[in-house]
């Protein structure tokens, strides 16, 4: 009996530690409220990614997002389902502490190891304090070619900011689609 009740204690420590709720399994959302989101952000050299309770608007959490100098970097989500069929938007709420707009790049594609000419870009000026984000997916088009993205095969979501001041911080939130 006792081999028994170690066996279930071990299934179920096992069980807790590995979750098969996987974000590539379920609808792309981050409001960063775990630890476990940050492991679908791409850390690169220049950035400084922690979860805070200095800003938020969805849940107990946000994420601040530090920036050294760099051509450009920021915030970059992988190994999400790519199939967006069916949504509409991808929203987002950022916050901008420093006293000068601050422009912000989003791009996506819907081809792995894309050209640049194939990358979907807008940019939004980001005021002092909160932002709110809205981007209609059916309104990308690319600029040479006027192609639609195709939603059943989004590779790539990048929130980016060129050549940052060192020390430049973000603070985003409520990552979803709608």
């Amino acid at each position: 009996m006792k081999v028994f009740s170690t066996v279930v204690l071990a299934l179920v420590i096992l069980a807790a530690c590995h979750s098969s709720d996987r974000l590539e399994d379920r609808p792309f959302f981050f409001d960063f409220e775990t630890d476990g989101e940050l492991d679908y952000i791409t850390w690169e050299c220049g950035e400084l990614f922690e979860r805070t309770t200095d800003f938020r608007t969805s849940g107990q959490f946000g994420l601040r997002l530090t920036l050294f100098e760099r051509d450009s970097i920021g915030l970059r989500i992988h190994k999400f389902r790519e199939d967006w069929s069916g949504i509409r938007t991808i929203k987002i709420d950022v916050s901008n502490p420093q006293d000068t707009t601050i422009v912000l790049y989003f791009r996506t594609s819907d081809i792995d190891r894309a050209a640049p000419e194939d990358f979907f870009n807008l940019h939004f000026p980001l005021k002092p304090g909160l932002n709110r984000i809205t981007i209609p997916l059916d309104s990308l088009r690319l600029p040479a070619s006027g192609r639609r993205l195709d939603k059943r095969h989004v590779k790539l979501v990048e929130f980016f900011v060129y050549s940052p001041r060192r020390g430049t911080v973000l603070y985003f939130d409520h990552l979803h689609l709608q």
